[in-house]
């Protein structure tokens, strides 16, 4: 193998098998829904309470949503960056619904008026927009990294242009 072909190959992650898959996902989640718990418990220890927003409106049928949502992501998050990212979508899912169905409500307690004024975010929510950031830059990368280990020709690695007397593909 020469060094170029070493270098190749040490760039590609390996596809994650299914136990590895749900290792990775499994510790993401957990550090990041006991972080958010942890995180949620100072602030209604710590602020005082026009700091905080208990919301109670977030409807029930969100919970087996999630459940399905996050099979979903563990059946496609087969490269260590989309395993990352579903990993930080379920933790923080985990906070969000988790707190919602022990205590029937919400905590947010983060001034940050997205998407409109006076919108106040939980760290479970942080966690919600970053995993998606994740899978979106790890869906972005997965095709093309496939097709280069398929060595497809037309998605593998470049063409050089047809020149004006080069004969067609096919011609004797």
């Amino acid at each position: 193998m020469t060094a170029e072909g070493a270098r190749g190959d040490a760039a590609r992650p390996m596809p994650l098998s299914l136990p590895v898959r749900l290792l990775h996902i499994a510790a993401v989640a957990v550090t990041l829904a006991v972080l958010d718990w942890s995180l949620k418990t100072w602030a209604t220890i710590e602020l005082r309470p026009d700091q905080l927003v208990f919301n109670t409106d977030r409807p029930w049928h969100m919970v087996p949503v999630s459940v399905v949502f996050a099979i979903g992501l563990i059946a496609v998050a087969r490269t260590p960056l989309l395993a990352l990212g579903a990993g930080v979508v379920i933790g923080g899912g985990l906070g969000n619904m988790g707190e919602l169905a022990l205590f029937g409500r919400v905590t947010d307690f983060i001034p940050l008026g997205v998407p409109f004024r006076g919108a106040v975010w939980s760290p479970g929510d942080f966690f919600l927009v970053l995993g998606l950031v994740l899978l979106w830059a790890g869906a972005a990368q997965y095709p093309r990294q496939r097709a280069l280990q398929a060595g497809h020709p037309l998605h593998g690695h470049r063409r050089r242009p047809r020149g004006q007397g080069d004969p067609l593909p096919g011609d004797p």
